[in-house]
């Protein structure tokens, strides 16, 4: 597949650190009047004279009742200054004893990077007390002390100018929104705050692959990279990295040393200036990081414009010593060779930051590289309002926002252009992450990640839609939090189903166990996790619910397999991705079902046509597993089928389970599962997939009476292009399902529309009604309206929402989508459909394991190709019963 482009539609000292935090804390400190402490305060420590113990001193004339402070309060009203720190100098007569004394016993750490004769810098510690005094207590405090001198605050150093001079720099509502494009007063990355401590930072290179661009555009040229090692023209590779004459990157497109764009190519030209572009310089634009050496790498708009050219740029960037990675691409049709490539930037401590995509897709594919790297972002992107861009792609693998419509920048021609995308947003975080790491270099990849993502502002519109509903925030990230959070502890394993299990723990804090975490990171595997191995497990997409130190809470690991041991560990997050030192430990197991087929013994299926075989290559559970096509790609235009050699008998309710990996093309190629109950002679489809996703579980109710018997088949098709690896089935199974609530669409109260959606009687499944978007005839251009359910309903275990729907659309671009609220919760979305499919079929979504939730259909159009719309009917949710670990006990 071509890399098709995204748009249209970087230990600091810690006397920096301080400063810098100081700077962007944005603390606005008051007045500070009225008594000083009272003596024997648990922050005196035990160092105030008998003067200090008095709370006032009385003036000479007794008779008058003014009283006077013992000694000044400081005044530090809108002044900013370094959080949790705080400057000190003794008195000369002060004893090394003495200090020490006072340093214990007030909860100050000396800063030991700071080695001054004249003063101390100091961490306040909250020392086993509550909460950690303010800064304002403690210079209080201390400025009473008969051994202290001098004691403030580590004020900010800021110029008087508040903004670069550069002439366009008003129109970059990205960086600094204050409504002038018609948005929303800082629905922005907080860029001010930052810049003016950039320059204290390392200059770090970035690696931008693209179509080229213009290096000697002169917004760009001050910050490109030039290769000390080369000799410019002498046809000599000087520094023996491979390439030739490579003075300024590399174009991988055409194979030559000409990173330049071609004819009117001008995508690269317009990332390079939100990245790198020159502050303060007079003219055009300013881009997120200033301390940068920008790397072209034109792997697009020549020759070769395949994955290899993306690859070979990112181990180039390697051998350049690039310490971020910019992808404006679409990688949907990423390949082992390019995760390969991915990990090997990660050992070489490079971040990856790549676009989400601009198909208003959920869960795009290639978001599955996230869970398989380390130092891997994917981008969506929001408008001057801080809404999801229309095109903007999101999931559950989209850690974060950034703006990315109607985005000024750099062009060809050394002029200016707008333009909207992913495209535009990646490169905004590309350089915040430069900046990060420009000014904390003593952080990993992934620690500089989780401080720009941990510190990311919550964005409501965002919510469901990102990982934590985050939108980048600059300023924020280079807070100087260097307190790690407590351990998370005592985790155990209270429930499960068949699928699912549920994990309790108690919460930690955000500076040790002060406050609340920012979040948690799971990962799961089928071996015993450590300190040392946890990385190397795998990443879990779970909701953990915020909560303050010390309380226990639950989530729910949504797939487990069906044999063997799962094991689990929880690390805590600060809000600048601090990990806390420890982690929280627990094996879980899945509730055990006889497997109607596991690959494992004697087969149960056969493969009626095409190339479904057993095989060893991939597993959910033990060694084996039915895959489609072994070995290779699946074909062109296939049709091919998995069918069961028995049949299999319902007792009540039930549920259809299976485990599967997928790697198909979005919206082209299906995985069906069909049902018959005429052995064979007609088949009924129950639910289909598509995409890319690792193994996981799905399930679906079986709409049959106690005592019919089925056979089912798993069927591949694909269209005309782009095959893919296909589809593997492992852990067949049947489970009892407790129905949770059934609705047939003809009470017509149990549902609130929104728009034009009502309950018609011209089309429906059973008996006489359902709900359609448009009654009137063909739906509106740019529509988006719901139909809620009107009431939450109480949940259980592991369940699945199952409905009929009749969908007439454009495909691809007009869409009916379910979403689900859990626990009183932002709606996010479960599943989407798209196309001409004019027949009922039944459709499947997942709704996990709340304790209650909600739904609505969401019908969503473009602005053009109208067509007849959608019509739903006959909802069920069904879900499995919680079991007690330690037998068949069911819980509540």
């Amino acid at each position: 597949m071509t890399n098709q482009r995204s748009n249209t539609r970087p230990q600091q000292s810690l006397w920096f650190a301080a400063a810098l935090a100081a700077v962007l804390a944005g603390w606005t400190a008051v007045q500070m009047g009225g008594k000083p402490p009272v003596g024997g305060s648990p922050l005196a420590g035990g160092f105030q004279s008998d003067e200090t113990q008095a709370q006032t001193r009385k003036p000479k004339n007794r008779n008058s009742a003014q009283v006077f402070p013992l000694r000044p309060q400081p005044s530090f009203e809108k002044t900013r200054y370094a959080p949790g720190v705080v400057l000190v100098a003794y008195k000369d007569r002060t004893t090394v004893n003495r200090v020490a004394q006072l340093e214990r016993m007030n909860g100050l750490v000396e800063d030991d990077k700071i080695q001054s004769p004249y003063f101390k810098r100091y961490f306040i510690n909250a020392q086993g007390r509550a909460a950690a005094p303010t800064v304002d207590e403690m210079v209080n405090l201390l400025r009473q002390n008969p051994d202290v001198r001098v004691a403030e605050p580590d004020f900010a150093l800021t110029p008087d100018q508040a903004i670069p001079n550069d002439a366009r720099f008003g129109e970059l509502y990205g960086l600094h929104n204050t409504g002038q494009t018609g948005g929303t007063s800082n629905a922005d990355i907080n860029w001010p705050d930052a810049w003016p401590l950039m320059a204290a930072g390392e200059t770090v290179r970035v690696a931008l692959m693209d179509d080229g661009f213009l290096i000697s555009h002169p917004d760009l040229s001050p910050n490109i990279f030039v290769n000390p090692g080369e000799v410019a023209g002498n046809l000599i590779d000087d520094d023996g990295n491979g390439w030739v004459d490579d003075v300024n990157g590399w174009d991988f497109s055409d194979g030559d040393n000409n990173p330049n764009p071609a004819g009117s190519d001008d995508h690269g030209t317009h990332t390079a200036g939100t990245i790198a572009a020159a502050a303060n310089n007079g003219i055009g634009v300013a881009g997120v990081a200033t301390k940068v050496q920008l790397i072209p790498v034109r792997m697009y708009g020549g020759a070769n414009e395949w994955m290899s050219a993306l690859i070979n740029g990112i181990d180039y960037a390697r051998a350049m010593d690039a310490k971020v990675i910019s992808v404006s691409y679409n990688i949907d049709g990423f390949t082992t060779f390019l995760r390969e490539a991915i990990q090997r930037a990660d050992a070489d401590d490079i971040v990856y930051v790549n676009s989400a995509g601009n198909n208003g897709q959920q869960n795009p594919p290639r978001q599955a590289i996230r869970f398989v790297t380390n130092n891997t972002v994917f981008v969506a992107a929001t408008d001057h309002n801080d809404n999801l861009a229309s095109f903007s792609n999101y999931g559950t693998g989209v850690d974060i926002a950034a703006p990315g419509v109607d985005t000024l920048s750099t062009a060809p021609g050394n002029g200016y252009q707008l333009m909207s995308g992913t495209s535009m947003a990646t490169p905004h975080v590309a350089g915040a992450v430069a900046v990060v790491r420009s000014l904390f270099p003593t952080l990993t990849d992934r620690q500089a990640l989780d401080r720009l993502i941990g510190t990311g502002t919550v964005v409501p519109g965002l919510v469901g839609k990102v990982v934590g509903g985050k939108r980048l925030n600059l300023g924020a990230s280079l807070d100087n939090d260097s307190i790690a959070p407590s351990d998370p502890a005592a985790a155990l394993f209270t429930r499960c189903t068949t699928q699912a299990a549920e994990v309790e723990f108690t919460t930690s804090g955000d500076d040790g166990a002060v406050g609340t975490a920012s979040g948690y990171e799971v990962r799961t595997s089928s071996m015993p996790i450590t300190v040392g191995n946890f990385d190397t497990a795998a990443l879990a997409s779970v909701n953990v619910p915020s909560a303050p130190a010390g309380q226990r809470v639950r989530f729910v690991l949504p797939s487990i397999g069906q044999t063997g041991t799962t094991y689990v560990a929880i690390r805590a997050l600060d809000n600048v991705g601090n990990p806390s030192a420890g982690i929280a430990t627990t094996a879980v197991n899945a509730w055990r079902s006889t497997p109607i087929e596991n690959a494992e013994g004697a087969p149960q299926f056969s493969a009626i046509s095409g190339g479904w075989a057993i095989t060893t290559e991939s597993a959910n559970s033990g060694t084996r597993s039915w895959t489609d096509s072994p070995g290779v790609n699946y074909a062109n235009n296939a049709n091919i089928e998995l069918r069961s050699t028995g049949s299999y008998t319902v007792n009540g309710p039930t549920f259809f389970r299976f485990a599967a990996r997928l790697a198909l093309e979005t919206n082209y190629d299906f995985l069906y599962v069909d049902i018959s109950t005429d052995n064979g002679t007609t088949w009924s489809n129950l639910s289909r997939y598509t995409g890319t996703s690792g193994w996981k579980g799905y399930g679906f109710f079986l709409p049959l009476n106690s005592g019919q018997s089925f056979k089912v088949r798993f069927r591949m098709t694909s269209d005309g292009s782009v095959p893919g690896d296909g589809v593997w089935i492992d852990d067949v199974y049947m489970t009892p399902a407790t129905p949770v609530a059934l609705d047939n669409m003809e009470n017509t109260s149990t549902f609130a529309p929104g728009g034009s959606w009502a309950s018609v009687t011209d089309r429906f499944a059973s008996p006489i009604r359902s709900w359609t978007d448009s009654p009137a005839g063909q739906y509106a251009n740019n529509a988006s309206m719901d139909l809620t359910q009107a009431a939450s309903v109480a949940g259980v275990g592991d369940m699945v929402a199952t409905f009929k729907a009749y969908i007439s659309t454009e495909a691809g671009y007009d869409y009916l989508r379910v979403l689900v609220s859990n626990n009183g919760g932002a709606y996010s979305e479960a599943g989407s459909w798209s196309g001409a499919l004019a027949s009922w079929n039944t459709y499947s979504v997942p709704i996990g394991s709340p304790s209650n939730f909600s739904l609505k259909f969401r019908f969503t159009s473009d602005g053009s190709v109208l067509g007849d719309g959608v019509w739903v009917d006959d909802l069920a949710v069904y879900g499995e019963p919680w079991r007690d670990p330690r037998g068949t006990k069911q819980q509540p």
